[in-house]
């Protein structure tokens, strides 16, 4: 996944990666082998800049500008 801002931050549940990507919105990044990450999807919020996520549970919050929350589930292993 690449930014024209960078990864402003990255939580970890499991085999996947949740990286709060800016403009790009969240990557969810397969790491189950550390030598190889796999993108495994990009999740864009639309207009909003994603620079937190958050997991709890089965769910990942991402903060997106101001007010916006994205819930999504965390992909099963």
């Amino acid at each position: 996944l690449s930014t024209s801002r960078g990864i402003s931050d990255v939580k970890v549940s499991g085999n996947y990666a949740f990286l709060a990507a800016g403009n790009l919105g969240v990557g969810v990044v397969d790491v189950s082998n550390l030598a190889s990450p796999v993108l495994v999807t990009n999740i864009n919020p639309g207009d909003h800049f994603v620079g937190t996520v958050a997991l709890s549970g089965d769910s990942i919050y991402a903060s997106a500008g101001r007010a916006f929350m994205l819930n999504v589930r965390v992909p099963n292993e």
